[in-house]
């Protein structure tokens, strides 16, 4: 366990999204909250979005804060951080007098502005970068999932919010360089995320399953729709006993498209393809699953989905996308590809291969134990002691 001090380091996380260990970005930020815990932190969350009390049994955080909401209208996700939400900050910042302000997402750097920071200096100004807008929204554009026009997002816009902090947690390298193109004040760190490593019961498996896992993001519907009509056919073409597991609210969207006798996608009755959805325990259709799928176009961040993946010992076939934050898997423990036949290719050749697949299955088993707390943020951990 990393010592940073005798007295404990205070710091508070301001975040829209819900301290839900279980649910998308959040299990980043969880993950990120227990380091700092085991690191000697005191861990403040403020919630600056309806809470579920479930989440909060679940949550690492010492404290989170509930503002009143009074006169909140709320705004998109990605919308710049608002009066409303400048004063919860600083009505959290004076209970928890922290010496630590990490805002989740580069678009809360305005709070940034506060006069809580004003009269405090020395307090250390964060911003958690899961992804930054400039690569995310034109990768939406190519998708087609929004317009060019609904891309407000420019790297002076994001630049601008960027700067006000002092550091930022970056997760991978294009996304580092972007970010310290511009805010180049800043001090950019890279961080992971840890692999807990799951055992996976050997008898389970089931020869030619996949796995697909996705929240009911329209950027995962698109993954989703993109393998079931341009990769999957080809799959089952050559491996005919192959199958294919989809799980969480992804299904939900899946139904949808398919209930409406889209003619683009079709039918996928005669796929091989399972539609799960949502379930609170993945360890069943983990173990039955070999091989994992991460066929993802949205540029940025770092997949929670692979590491995952990477935590079970599954080998991981994806797109660039999908391994961004984890090059050192790339022709390691994942094969990654672009194009929809060399993407259904590796699929076919570690069905066929035992030993291939076995290899790249014990490839991701050791990755796994690599990829502990202290290595996915050892940079935070160096910054928080010289900070001291």
């Amino acid at each position: 366990m990393l010592q940073l001090g005798k007295v404990k380091t205070r710091v508070l996380i301001v975040s829209r999204l819900v301290p839900d260990p279980t649910n998308g970005s959040a299990i980043h930020t969880e993950d990120l909250i227990r380091y700092l815990r085991q690191s000697r932190c005191e861990v403040h969350y403020l919630a600056l979005s309806p809470v579920d009390p479930d989440c909060l049994a679940r949550s690492s955080a010492d404290t989170v804060y509930f503002p009143e909401r009074t006169g909140y209208v709320p705004t998109e996700f990605d919308a710049a951080a608002g009066e409303w939400e400048g004063r919860a900050m600083e009505k959290a910042c004076r209970q928890a007098m922290p010496s630590v302000v990490i805002a989740d997402y580069s678009w809360m750097g305005a709070l940034f502005d506060g006069a809580y920071f004003k009269e405090n200096p020395s307090v250390k100004r964060i911003v958690f970068v899961h992804d930054l807008r400039v690569r995310i929204l034109p990768s939406l554009v190519k998708m087609g999932l929004i317009r060019p026009e609904q891309n407000r997002w420019t790297p002076d816009r994001e630049g601008r919010l960027l700067a006000k902090a002092e550091v930022l947690l970056t997760l991978n390298d294009e996304d580092r360089q972007a970010a310290q193109a511009m805010a180049p004040q800043a001090r950019i760190l890279k961080i992971g995320l840890s692999a807990s490593p799951h055992y996976v019961d050997p008898a389970a498996v089931v020869p030619g399953r996949c796995i697909y896992v996705a929240s009911a993001a329209p950027e995962n519907l698109f993954a989703a729709m993109w393998l079931l009509k341009y990769v999957w056919p080809r799959v089952l073409a050559a491996h005919p006993a192959a199958s294919l597991s989809i799980c969480g609210t992804v299904c939900d969207l899946l139904k949808q498209v398919i209930g409406s006798d889209n003619a683009w996608l079709g039918s996928v009755g005669n796929l091989n393809v399972v539609l799960e959805g949502r379930r609170d325990d993945l360890d069943a259709c983990y173990a039955a699953a070999p091989i994992a799928l991460v066929p993802h176009w949205m540029m940025g961040g770092l997949k929670i989905k692979h590491v995952e993946a990477i935590a079970r010992g599954l080998a991981v076939v994806c797109t660039p996308a999908g391994a961004d934050g984890l090059p050192q898997a790339v022709g390691y423990s994942a094969l990654a590809a672009e194009m929809p036949a060399e993407f259904a290719d590796h699929l076919i050749n570690l069905m066929k291969d035992p030993d291939l697949l076995a290899r790249t299955r014990e490839n991701s088993r050791n990755l796994g134990l690599k990829m502990t707390p202290a290595a996915a943020y050892q940079e935070v951990g160096d910054y928080l002691r010289e900070a001291q």
